[in-house]
């Protein structure tokens, strides 16, 4: 599995965010079709919820709410050091 949390391998139009699927009672944090736990691939997802004011909910995945925080820490990072270039 790639590193979803590179940023080089990532760009910025990826469509991400919390997703939800009808065979997984939980919702997953997909990042290029894959959920951050490993365990769904979703393709077929259109409607992403990126509010991270919905990361702690109750009805997602522990896995990626774990990993969900790297994430976004990694981004800001990135979106940083594009401002001072």
């Amino acid at each position: 599995m790639s590193d979803v949390f590179s940023a080089e391998k990532r760009k910025p139009a990826d469509k991400q965010g919390w997703g939800s699927l009808a065979n997984s009672p939980k919702w997953h944090y997909f990042v290029e079709g894959r959920s951050l736990c490993g365990k769904w691939l979703g393709l077929g997802i259109t409607n992403f919820d990126d509010d991270p004011l919905t990361d702690d909910s109750p009805d997602n995945c522990a896995g990626c709410k774990k990993k969900v925080p790297k994430l976004r820490t990694t981004e800001a990072m990135t979106k940083r050091e594009a401002v001072k270039e």
